[in-house]
């Protein structure tokens, strides 16, 4: 903006310094339809009997990064990409049972899903590494997998310094 006639243009993006935006709620579907998010092969879990783990219905960011990156939610990809360094933690959104935990074709490379137990699954994709196991109970907050862009995760923009930007 020019200091003296701060003027904005309509149509211009306008970027604010440590700005945050509008909470948006996204909810898809984890059971298996195109583009859905999920794989056919999750149908087949792993052993989750015994473990119990409920959700609280209020989810947290799963990453200490706050920025969208690459494909943003919409009909064709129902997910965010959430920029993240790799090696950077991912936290389960929420507590629940983990039903897959995993390499897992259809692009997302290592994955894991979390089952809330009230209706609400989370999938956490193109990790660099998994914490979390299959069957494992998790608690809202804990590291369940470190950052990446395994399978067909979009390339991270890298700041001046050729460093990947976080």
């Amino acid at each position: 903006l020019d200091i003296l006639d701060p003027q904005i243009i309509p149509g211009s993006t306008v970027m604010i310094p440590n700005g945050e935006r509008e909470m948006m709620v996204w909810v898809v579907p984890t059971i298996w339809r195109a583009n859905s998010g999920a794989n056919k092969s999750i149908a087949s879990g792993c052993d989750t009997s015994g473990v119990m783990a409920m959700g609280t219905g209020s989810f947290m960011w799963p990453t200490d990064s706050r920025r969208i990156s690459g494909n943003d939610f919409w009909s064709g990809h129902l997910g965010l990409d959430i920029g993240a360094a790799t090696g950077a933690p991912i936290y389960a959104s929420d507590s629940g049972v983990v039903v897959y935990s995993g390499p897992i074709g259809g692009g997302y490379g290592l994955m894991v899903m979390i089952d809330h137990g009230n209706g609400f699954h989370t999938l956490y994709a193109h990790n660099s590494s998994l914490v979390a196991r299959c069957g494992q109970a998790v608690t809202k907050g804990q590291v369940i997998a470190y950052a990446g862009q395994i399978g067909l995760a979009p390339a991270e923009p890298s700041d001046r310094r050729g460093e990947p930007a976080s």
